[in-house]
């Protein structure tokens, strides 16, 4: 019986190979990006699950909110956190993580910049639990100027060389010498779904490290309360600030395993994945989904109901409804399977190029996300089998009339399928196949116009002839005047400018201030602070709406001027950016000595510097060297090659003890709208993968259509209708049909990307030109792809086609 049944599959998958074939190519596109999104979802979800005090480690957070400024950091300043230990009893280990910034590195006669550079507690290794290859955690870092080195570090520096014991030298970017360390421990790289990467680790010994900012871990004993410990913060920190001050700052304590995918806060420690992603790309995948198994569908519903001939004669002989399935459910099970194979050779090949295309690192060497696909797989086998077997389900005790040519009529939930009314099933399910096209079609143009308007409206963004020198060591930025002119002094070099932050990277600092007759409101308050040079606004094409630009800088000691923009106009109460000018301002620092007041002597406009998810704050800009930590470069773009060998020759003859490292623009920014990057990425590549689903299905349906409306077509044809007037007919559905599609994914689409440009304080306006140039697509290609049916249909001889009938 087994092999009657294989023989007779494979048998109508061959004489029914055009539908057959659509339907695997359907279901294999939608299991292969399903798998995707699966790994790619438990990839993200994974990140800090690997600690074994997963659900007792926590990170302390510091929220500050005054009247009028907010920021909330993932770091703390130790001096407020030393005494935790002690205080609170719920905690059994603290680890202060400190970062050295750009730090410079020098191993044998290697120098190289390292941002994954950290001092840490001699503790960090039992709390955390990284895996170390040499060394002792209990001792590894617990003497003075010991370093611990990562895998791929020591590999690559000290090759097949034992490195503990050896020296090498390590510099914090603020720092003016280098320190001398000695290796005491080899670790394992860190994995790559860690929050956090560490490739040097210093030990905590230096007192003078016990100040500034930290990012601080709490391990809680077990059953201890964060709550609790978090209402008691407030008489721990009374220690250090007043009740007034105290009001202003609130502590949160975040779960480490927590922080990768929903936390977004100043100062991370790295660039973290958002949790929106996940939930935005399944419900993409399951539009995909829907559109294939829609179009699954209506295929076995076109091929079972072109053999209803087979089946009612099986039945007319006395074979049951569950002997005929059986025919059907093993053809239905031998798609599902050949595409849930397909899915996964395709899933195993194209892993590499999802990484390089998304820049992740994502495998597949796990046996978890190995049963999470062999499950879903089978849940879509099963529901693929469901579906293609239930048109003959239906028939059971319910046939009404039996006609062996296969045109039949009876009274069943079948007859939804391909009754001629004006909406059977057969539309509707058209309908909805383009429904979720359209929608994604639509979304992915509307997110792509608002990427592009993030970019565009950055400064500097779009501009390739401009090199980015950033994080510079603290030395470099006393030269900097000598490197700017020996730079202007060759035509190769167009301009030069310095500020303390990159572009693309957010201005977190800020300052207290005093102004003469200055609200009182005003008093106590922060204005973020942005150090430039005089040639910053003009570099980056910043109008000044009132007053004048900076002077030629003539050092720490000269008068001190200040530019502010229009959003620190208004926070300082100014009528006009005229009544700012001339009036005295200075700024307050923790560093005594380095401001000694001055005047506002320019207003610009606000400008974007960072994400445009986030409002322009108020900006005083000034001229302090001691802050320039990035040097930006416009190179004569037509001899760009030559251009940066010149710099690279002028940086090396200035600054010989430090290696050059310059970046573009525009990889800055892509750095800060990584999320918005990949969305468009994914939804581009969904959107043209459902669209093609949706047309092949559609072929499908006006094959079938057109096959069954042979005999209809030829009596038009010899009552005098025209290839032109048949044309009308069978487009003139495909037309309708679309028209309702778009008149339904209009508003819906429109609901959800309002929805979305929330989370944006600059956003596009939503405009109709979107929707009809979407629309005219979907339309041009649904007629395209059916016009050689339709037309064959049209101009086929009436007298072959009625014969035929």
């Amino acid at each position: 019986m087994l092999h009657i049944i294989l023989r007779y599959t494979f048998r109508n998958l061959l004489r029914n190979r055009f539908y057959h074939f659509i339907s695997i190519i359907g279901l294999i596109i939608a299991m292969t990006c399903s798998f995707f999104i699966l790994v790619w979802a438990d990839y993200e979800l994974s990140f800090d699950r690997f600690y074994s005090t997963g659900e007792r480690l926590y990170r302390l957070t510091f929220e500050y909110h005054s009247k009028e400024h907010q920021s909330h950091f993932a770091r703390s300043y130790q001096n407020w956190v030393l005494q935790i230990p002690e205080f609170f009893p719920e905690v059994e280990q603290m680890i202060r993580l400190q970062p050295m910034r750009e730090s410079r590195i020098r191993i044998n006669q290697n120098k190289f910049y390292n941002s994954r550079n950290f001092s840490s507690d001699s503790s960090f290794f039992e709390v955390f639990g990284f895996e170390l290859l040499r060394g002792d955690p209990e001792k590894i870092l617990a003497e003075p100027r010991s370093v611990v080195l990562s895998e791929s570090i020591a590999n690559k520096y000290f090759e097949n060389e034992n490195p503990v014991g050896k020296e090498i030298f390590s510099g914090h970017q603020f720092d003016t010498i280098m320190n001398m360390y000695t290796v005491t421990g080899i670790m394992k790289d860190f994995p790559v779904n860690s929050h956090f990467h560490v490739d040097i680790l210093s030990s905590f010994d230096d007192p003078k490290q016990h100040v500034g900012w930290a990012y601080i871990y709490l391990l809680l004993h077990e059953g201890s309360d964060p709550e609790t410990m978090l209402f008691k913060f407030p008489d721990f920190l009374r220690q250090f600030m007043n009740n007034e001050d105290l009001a202003d700052w609130t502590p949160h304590l975040q779960l480490v395993k927590d922080i990768h995918l929903y936390s977004d806060k100043d100062r991370e420690i790295e660039h973290n994945g958002n949790i929106q992603n996940i939930s935005i790309f399944f419900i993409v995948a399951l539009v995909l989904l829907i559109v294939a198994l829609i179009n699954y569908a209506n295929i076995q519903f076109t091929v079972i109901n072109k053999k209803m001939g087979f089946i009612f004669l099986n039945r007319a002989v006395g074979a049951r409804i569950r002997d005929v399935s059986r025919f059907i459910v093993v053809e239905s099970a031998t798609q599902n399977l050949t595409a849930f194979l397909f899915s996964f050779l395709l899933l195993i090949i194209g892993m590499p190029l999802f990484n390089k295309i998304f820049g992740y690192q994502v495998d597949l060497a796990h046996w978890n996300i190995w049963l999470q696909l062999c499950t879903t797989g089978l849940i879509f086998i099963g529901l693929g089998i469901f579906i293609g077997s239930y048109p003959v389900l239906l028939l059971r005790g319910k046939e009404k009339l039996l006609n062996l040519t296969g045109q039949i009529f009876y009274q069943s939930g079948f007859s939804l399928i391909y009754p001629r009314g004006k909406m059977n099933g057969r539309k509707a399910m058209t309908v909805l196949q383009f429904l979720g096209a359209v929608i994604l079609i639509i979304s992915t143009l509307l997110v792509n116009k608002q990427l592009n308007y993030m970019l565009g409206s950055s400064i500097g963004s779009g501009q390739t002839d401009i090199l980015v020198l950033k994080n510079l060591a603290r030395p470099v930025l006393d030269d900097y005047t000598i490197f700017k002119r020996e730079l202007l002094s060759n035509s190769l070099v167009r301009e030069v400018s310095a500020s303390m932050e990159e572009p693309g990277h957010e201005v977190l600092d800020a300052m207290q201030f005093e102004m003469d007759g200055m609200d009182e409101s005003l008093i106590g308050e922060y204005l973020n602070v942005l150090p430039v040079d005089n040639s910053f606004l003009e570099f980056y094409d910043i109008p000044l709406i009132a007053g004048e630009n900076f002077p030629d800088y003539l050092g720490m000691d000269a008068n001190e001027y200040y530019i502010i923009n229009e959003s620190a106009l208004k926070k300082l109460g100014f009528r006009s950016p005229e009544d700012a000018i001339g009036q005295p301002f200075k700024l307050t620092f923790q560093w005594p000595g380095i401001f000694k007041g001055g005047k506002i002597i320019g207003v610009s406009e606000d400008f974007h510097f960072y994400s445009m998810n986030k409002a322009i704050k108020p900006i005083v800009m000034f001229q302090k060297h001691i802050f320039f930590w990035c040097f930006v470069i416009r190179v004569d773009d037509n001899n760009f090659d030559q251009a940066v060998d010149y710099v690279a020759n002028t940086w090396d003859r200035i600054y010989p003890d430090y290696p050059l490292e310059y970046h573009f623009v525009d990889d800055l920014y892509a750095a800060i709208y990584q999320t918005e990057i990949m969305q468009v990425k994914v939804m581009g590549i969904f959107s043209l993968l459902t669209i093609i689903l949706a047309l092949l299905g559609l072929v499908s349906v006006v094959m079938y259509s057109t096959e069954m409306r042979t005999k209809e077509i030829g009596i038009r044809k010899v009552n005098g209708a025209g290839i032109f007037r048949i044309l009308l007919l069978l487009n003139g559905e495909i037309f309708v049909q679309i028209l309702v599609t778009l008149l339904l994914a209009i508003p819906l689409t429109w609901y959800i990307i309002n929805r979305w440009l929330q989370n944006y304080i600059y956003r596009i306006d939503i405009h109709w030109s979107i929707f009809v140039f979407a629309g005219l697509i979907i339309i041009i290609l649904a007629l395209l792809s059916t016009s050689y049916q339709t037309y064959r249909a049209a101009d086929r001889n009436p007298v072959e086609s009625l014969r035929y009938e």
